[in-house]
């Protein structure tokens, strides 16, 4: 018989060692190297994405979260309103100014701290006063004339309402965000302005003697102690050293008087910051155990 052609070409092509037949040992062989190839790609791709990710939550949480070391201010001037009060009362000898507040008045100093208990800035009478420096205190006409501490006195109510009149306002203080948002009050001397950052916040009683002119020259490792413990928050690098000058705004105070004695006080503090100088506290946080009076 003869044979068929097909045959032939069967014979052949199975033949061809391109053709031959793979064994089962090398065809998982091929799977395992596909597989770990796959894996491999897989892995790269994911990583190029997680980092591409990573960078950007970076990014963006730097530009939502701004530290608070990076906060700068325009240093307020109110030189002009001064000069243009001091001819109308000559006792006027600085501008007080609190941003985000009702605070934003001229400063008077008398011979004793009595005369303008209950007067205006313009020495007519009226039960909330004025702002004024105490008669120790030197104040201007520049920031090198200042004492190491100086001393405002304003008056509030029994409310503490931080949107009241007058140092009523330094009640607002208590308000962390408040403060965040405002740590700079401003002074304008006749011949210079003058920005304080606030490093203390607190209730006290009179035993306590926060007003005395030369703090940092008395004693001041008591002065400071007492002040960071009374505060009502921990300022992160914002502490005062010896060669500062401090700002004290003082306010009575009623929340803790129960006794209603009268000699509770309500303080804010600031140091003053030099020329071209930013604030130094990175962080303000609530001081969990503040030494309140009792």
């Amino acid at each position: 018989m003869k044979r068929n052609d097909t045959d032939k070409t069967t014979k052949i092509i199975n033949s061809d060692p391109k053709h031959k037949k793979l064994s089962d040992a090398d065809i998982k062989k091929k799977k395992i190297v596909l597989v770990c190839i796959c894996i491999l790609i897989i892995a790269i791709i994911a990583g190029v994405i997680a980092g591409v990710f990573i960078v950007k939550k970076k990014n963006a949480s730097k530009k939502a979260v701004p530290t608070q070391s990076k906060l700068t201010y325009t240093l307020a001037d109110n030189r002009q309103k001064l000069a243009e009060f001091k001819t109308k009362n000559n006792d006027a000898v600085a501008w007080l100014e609190i941003p985000d507040s009702n605070v934003n008045d001229p400063v008077v100093q008398a011979k004793d701290n009595d005369f303008y208990l209950r007067k205006t800035e313009l020495k007519k009478y009226n039960v909330y006063g004025c702002y004024f420096a105490d008669y120790e205190c030197s104040v201007g006409p520049g920031a090198s004339s200042l004492s190491e501490n100086t001393i405002i006195y304003g008056h509030s109510n029994t409310r503490e309402n931080p949107n009241g009149k007058k140092f009523e306002q330094l009640f607002k203080y208590r308000d962390i965000e408040f403060l965040k948002k405002n740590p700079i009050i401003f002074l304008s001397l006749q011949n210079e302005n003058v920005a304080f950052e606030v490093f203390a916040v607190f209730y006290t009683t009179t035993d306590f003697y926060y007003i005395t002119t030369t703090p940092l020259t008395d004693d001041f490792d008591d002065f400071t102690k007492q002040i960071y413990e009374k505060n009502e928050y921990v300022f992160n690098g914002g502490k005062i050293t010896k060669n500062d000058k401090i700002l004290t705004l003082s306010t009575c105070a009623f929340r803790y008087d129960k006794g209603k004695t009268g000699n509770h006080r309500f303080v804010v503090m600031g140091r003053m910051l030099k020329k071209g100088e930013n604030p130094k506290s990175t962080e303000i946080t609530r001081n969990p155990n503040p030494k309140r009076p009792e």
